[in-house]
């Protein structure tokens, strides 16, 4: 079952592309939330799309991507740490760091999931042609531990299921349930 949800890029009056934003995890209540830029190795850098991620051992990895540079571009470096400690959150980095470095699958675009095949899948932005998030892959995770990462895109989506959308970044999915965004050309 596919339901489709299209969002705009710009919410409430927001630029993201100007925006400030704290990456944290919560456990459903805002007392519990975690600010990754205190003590927890973060500190000061750039991140964006942060994910959480279950390995098929039952290991909790966070998926990030930091930018490199002095322009903050955080679209083609992926950073993994394990995560030793969900309570405290104590990271452990991966030592590859960045385990990607390209701007065609870097960019993690949605939670992680296991499709019907038993394969970790990661969903990852395809920013090419110019355009922020122009389509989506889909890249199975084959091996990962902290001295190994290796992926491979196994699937591409791009904005063709919708007339007039020319862009789609991000995919979720629960149980059978996925929403996926688009982005219209304003007219």
């Amino acid at each position: 079952r596919l339901v489709q949800v299209v969002l705009p890029r710009r919410a409430a009056g927001v630029d993201h592309a100007d925006a400030q934003f704290a990456i944290g995890i919560g456990h459903g209540v805002a007392q519990d939330f975690v600010d990754f830029r205190v003590g927890h190795g973060l500190e000061g850098e750039p991140c964006a799309d942060a994910t959480i991620v279950q390995d098929l051992d039952g290991t909790h990895w966070l998926f990030v991507n930091k930018a490199f540079d002095k322009f903050k571009d955080n679209t083609s470096h992926l950073y993994i740490y394990r995560i030793d400690d969900l309570d405290s959150f104590k990271l452990t980095p991966h030592e590859r760091n960045p385990v990607v470095t390209d701007s065609r699958h870097a960019r993690n675009g949605g939670s992680c999931f296991i499709d019907g095949d038993g394969r970790l899948l990661r969903p990852a932005q395809c920013n090419r042609h110019g355009i922020y998030g122009e389509s989506l892959v889909l890249c199975n995770i084959k091996q990962l531990s902290l001295s190994t990462y290796e992926e491979e895109i196994v699937e591409t989506i791009r904005p063709h299921f919708k007339d007039g959308l020319f862009a789609t970044h991000h995919l979720t999915m629960l149980d059978e349930l996925f929403v996926i965004d688009g982005c219209y050309r304003h007219r």
